[in-house]
């Protein structure tokens, strides 16, 4: 069985914010990482929160609508990330997270060791899986080849 750990980006590469970084910190570092959640922890690296890019849209749709697009940028993502996380431990099997994922609609979930931050799993980790699978499979069939015309009696 796989485990979570052997599929997740480890601590070591990821980016993570505490509840008083501005959300425009958070946008420059989505922007230059290429990423869309960021996990919120505190100073032992429990994870207190996650954002999300939908997040920071809506807190900058919200601000738009008020009239004043630059606040968002101001304002700590503690206001606007989720504090409901469901985690996961590092041991937990690949097909059991890819289906809590898959049914609770979540794009990420931060895995943790003794409640402590060491990594996440994303719903692009399982893509890439799937797509490699879809690899492997197509690679092991046989080639088609087109059937040879019958020749007809002139």
């Amino acid at each position: 069985m796989l485990s979570v750990a052997e599929l997740m980006t480890p601590r070591s590469q990821l980016a993570t914010l505490t509840r008083d970084a501005p959300l425009e910190a958070a946008r420059a570092v989505m922007a230059s990482r290429q990423i869309r959640h960021i996990p919120i922890v505190d100073g032992q690296d429990h994870v207190v929160g996650i954002l999300s890019h939908r997040d920071i849209l809506a807190a900058s749709g919200r601000a738009t609508a008020e009239g004043d697009a630059g606040k968002a940028d101001r304002v700590p993502v503690s206001q606007v990330m989720t504090t409901d996380v469901e985690v996961v431990d590092r041991r937990v099997g690949l097909r059991a997270a890819g289906e809590f994922m898959h049914r609770h609609r979540f794009g990420c979930l931060p895995v943790v060791r003794d409640d402590v931050l060491v990594g996440l799993i994303t719903d692009s980790d399982f893509l890439e899986v799937a797509l490699s699978l879809l690899e492997q499979a197509e690679a092991a069939e046989p080639e088609e080849t087109e059937p040879e015309e019958a020749e007809s009696p002139a």
